[in-house]
């Protein structure tokens, strides 16, 4: 071979060997760039760049598959979770509950029953379950007329000893007193422990505004000071419950304020201050309805030995009560599952922190990582870092018997629960909790990456004169990170 035509040659195939790994990388490369995708950890700090100055901001990430922390910004600092402190009573509940978990309502005769006639009292006992409504009571109602009661000579006697009745540090007087989403926790509960009252104006400006509570109960008292006002001017409606009294066994609600003319009519609700009463009193209303008669009178007891039931109620499984809790934010739900997490009666809110932190402890999680005062949030005085919510969410969401229930009580980002308008263009990709008080925002949960590992996190964020949108932004604009499978530190 001529030299000349060896030399091109050689220097062709040096150029294609060298053209090489330049046609290679344009294949890896998705943009105009030929530089390697930022790290996790830079564009998570980017966009935590964003935060105002003024914020307290906690966040953590950690792999689903190992555990390991893949980004901690403050993750260690103890924060207000707000309802994040959710995520720590469901992970405890179903692991020492179990999904299939369920709170009863029984309805017992104190004495022997003959031709109908009950000869001693009829024991309404509560078991704590946050679910009962006034349709589940009616249907105990119909059980009893179905076991052939149609009348007790004693008195209804209302059991809620098996939970205490101090009310959570966020419930009870001065503490979102009156306030639905702040309703005592009882043993005897109905209703989520709240009234609702049915308002619309009356015709003209000066009438009084139509009311009734729904359902209409006897021993609840109406006192109605609100009026009509002209179209236009604004509406001013509140209402609160007072306690029990002689002449109105369940409470009085008493109305101020005013409505315009021609307004729409709408729901009020309040929470009760004492929700056992509310419900024997209920219960009494649909007895009579029934057509059993109860000679005696309501009255709080544990009943007398050997009584025998007529009637009981299961409440859903855990693994759907959860889903009140982890998707709608219910805090009366989680007060209500936090006590029935002690060990034994009368269960506490105290006992069911107790549970909680020995949760924590046989995973040897930090107890120092966390202050818990309630089951909800609702609380102030309650304390978490990121680290630690990640971290328990990944252990509770990959236990092998109760994670699957767990994932589903949770909220799924586009689709459901508080979530259901947040992240759409995530849809379906990311579950978790919200959290929010006023000064406080907070989301935590975990995502998938476009590698298919989980990503868990938490986003705590404490500021006052802190603006719900923005944060929820920012929330957000940190999980789109994720989402994006931005390559992890050391990778």
């Amino acid at each position: 071979m001529p030299h000349i035509t060896r030399t091109v040659l050689i220097a062709a195939l040096i150029l294609w060997i060298g053209v090489l790994p330049i046609v290679g990388t344009a294949r890896e490369t998705t943009g105009p760039s030929a530089f390697p995708p930022r790290r996790l950890d830079q564009r998570l700090e980017a966009a935590l760049g964003s935060a105002p100055p003024k914020w307290l901001v906690g966040v953590a990430v950690i792999s689903g598959h190992t555990g390991k922390t893949l980004y901690a910004r403050d993750a260690d600092r103890l924060l207000v979770p707000a309802s994040n402190a959710k995520i720590l009573t469901l992970a405890a509940a179903f692991a020492a509950l179990g999904p299939g978990f369920t709170f009863r309502t029984e309805v017992l005769a104190g004495g022997r029953v003959e031709e109908g006639v009950l000869h001693g009292p009829l024991v309404l006992r509560g078991g704590g379950d946050p679910s009962l409504t006034s349709e589940g009571l009616w249907g105990l109602v119909l059980d009893v007329q179905a076991a052939g009661l149609h009348r007790a000579q004693g008195d209804l006697i209302l059991d809620d000893t098996g939970f205490d009745r101090t009310p959570p540090p966020s419930a009870g007087p001065g503490r979102n007193e009156g306030r639905p989403y702040g309703a005592v926790t009882s043993g005897l509960s109905l209703n989520f422990n709240t009234v609702a009252v049915e308002v619309k104006p009356g015709p003209r400006a000066g009438e009084a505004v139509r009311a009734v509570t729904v359902p209409p109960l006897r021993g609840l008292r109406l006192e109605n000071g609100a009026r009509t006002r002209p179209p236009g001017t604004p509406d001013t409606l509140s209402a609160r419950v007072t306690r029990p009294t002689w002449e109105a066994p369940a409470g009085t609600v008493i109305l101020s304020g005013a409505m315009p003319a021609g307004a729409s009519s709408r729901r009020v609700w309040r929470s009760v201050p004492d929700p056992a009463i509310l419900a024997g009193e209920t219960f009494k209303e649909f007895l009579k309805r029934a057509d059993i008669l109860v000679e005696g009178t309501v009255r709080r007891g544990s009943g007398p030995p050997g009584v025998r039931p007529l009637a009981v109620r299961e409440s859903p499984p855990l693994s759907v009560l959860a889903r009140e809790v982890g998707k709608r934010s219910n805090n009366f739900y989680a007060e209500q599952i936090l006590r029935a997490l002690s060990p034994s009666p009368p269960r506490s809110t105290r006992g069911g922190i107790e549970a909680v932190r020995a949760w924590l402890q046989r995973r040897a999680m930090p107890l120092g990582a966390m202050k818990m005062v309630d089951g909800s949030g609702l609380s102030r005085e309650n304390r978490a870092s990121a680290l630690l919510l990640a971290r328990v969410l990944r252990e509770a969401a990959n236990d092998p018997e109760t994670g699957p229930e767990f994932r589903g009580a949770l909220g799924v980002a586009g689709e459901d629960g508080t979530l259901d308008h947040r992240l759409n263009d995530l849809r379906g990709r990311v579950r978790g909790k919200s959290g929010y008080l006023d000064g406080v925002s907070a989301l935590s949960g975990w995502t998938r990456g476009r590698d298919g590992e989980e990503l868990f996190f938490s986003i705590l964020i404490n500021g006052a004169r802190l603006d719900p949108g923005v944060a929820k932004a920012f929330e957000d604009r940190i999980v789109r990170v994720l989402a994006e499978d931005a390559s992890p530190p050391g990778r």
